[in-house]
């Protein structure tokens, strides 16, 4: 499952992805799981940043093979009960899904990292 940056940098090509990550990401075995809850937030950041995040989240996400991974309701109880390690209410949401699901978590985030989360990275 990809963290929101983790998304942005895989369409923009950032290099703070590495080369490895990326190849895994476009051309892996594995499916690679987005969450609705990214999408959510990235049209949070795009409204307060207009300028830096140009194009509708589903535009970014059509360039990545994925599957759209919905939020269950029960997911939302799960993430109140994690510590509050990390602050942001989107991160949260995201690693409650990764660990609700069994899925590795691709988060550069060190704080993400402090969580029973598989992580990929």
């Amino acid at each position: 499952m990809l963290d929101t940056n983790i998304v942005i940098w895989l369409f923009e090509g950032n290099p703070r992805l590495s080369a490895k990550a990326q190849e895994t990401l476009l051309v892996g075995t594995e499916p690679n799981y987005i969450s609705v809850v990214s999408g959510w937030e990235y049209e949070q950041k795009r409204k307060r940043r207009p300028n830096e995040y140009e194009l509708p989240f589903a535009e970014i996400i059509s360039t990545i093979p994925h599957e759209t991974l919905d939020l269950k309701f029960e997911i939302h109880h799960f993430a109140s009960s994690l510590p509050l390690i990390h602050r942001d209410p989107f991160d949260r949401m995201l690693i409650a899904q990764a660990i609700h699901h069994d899925l590795e978590f691709i988060a550069s985030d060190e704080a993400i990292h402090k969580y029973p989360v598989r992580i990929f990275w």
